[in-house]
């Protein structure tokens, strides 16, 4: 008898944040990810939040700032980690979301998994309800980018899909993504390593065509 693979407990978040944005573009298809595909999404997702945390930890140690994680620590922290117009988009969506006194129910990556993520690194540093909550959304943003280029990428290739390779093509070709891809590790199942990817995959991407966008302009 075949043994029943785990589900990973982060994989619903990843599954709700996808199935609002193919409701909210109005996809006839609807669009799905493989199992490893979301594996990398997941992988993306830890790898981000880390780095994030990481620098709110080095910013309290080096800013004497307390040992209480601030929204305007976590807002700095994000900027060092992102780059690029994904950092505006970012920081734009988790401020409206801070500003809309949302409740924790309300958001789509749930405060249990980022408080795991938090006591990881054995601190004993807090963090403020309205800093968790913009953490919440950064990752949920990140997220989402990742999922719209993705979407505009099968639309090119004619698929309804996504697989790690896709994602990573779409990581290839973001400025944003690649710089996080670039300086750390995401891990890429099934995709084998950047140096042996087919970059010819890229000029689908990069067509110049005047009658269809390409995904940097998405």
């Amino acid at each position: 008898m075949k043994k029943k693979q785990a589900v990973d407990q982060r994989a619903p978040y990843i599954h709700k944040i996808l199935r609002e944005l193919n409701r909210a573009v109005g996809n006839t298809t609807i669009i799905t990810i493989s199992m490893h595909g979301m594996r990398t999404m997941v992988s993306m997702m830890t790898h981000v939040g880390r780095l994030i945390i990481l620098e709110c930890f080095n910013l309290l140690s080096t800013k004497g700032r307390g040992k209480r994680i601030s929204v305007a620590t976590m807002k700095f922290a994000t900027s060092l980690i992102i780059r690029g117009d994904l950092r505006d988009t970012v920081h734009t969506k988790a401020q409206a979301a801070v500003d809309s006194e949302l409740t924790p129910s309300q958001y789509n990556i749930k405060l249990p998994y980022l408080k795991e993520m938090f006591k990881q690194f054995h601190t004993t540093a807090t963090i403020e309800r309205k800093a968790i909550a913009y953490f919440s959304m950064v990752l949920e943003t990140i997220i989402t980018e990742m999922f719209k280029l993705n979407l505009e990428y099968l639309k090119k290739i004619k698929m309804t899909r996504i697989l790690p390779r896709h994602i990573l093509m779409c990581t290839l070709s973001n400025e944003s993504f690649f710089m996080l891809k670039e300086n750390e590790h995401i891990i890429f199942p099934s995709s084998g390593h950047i140096n042996s990817l087919p970059f010819s995959d890229l000029s689908i991407m990069n067509n110049n065509n005047d009658q269809q966008q390409t995904i940097d302009d998405y």
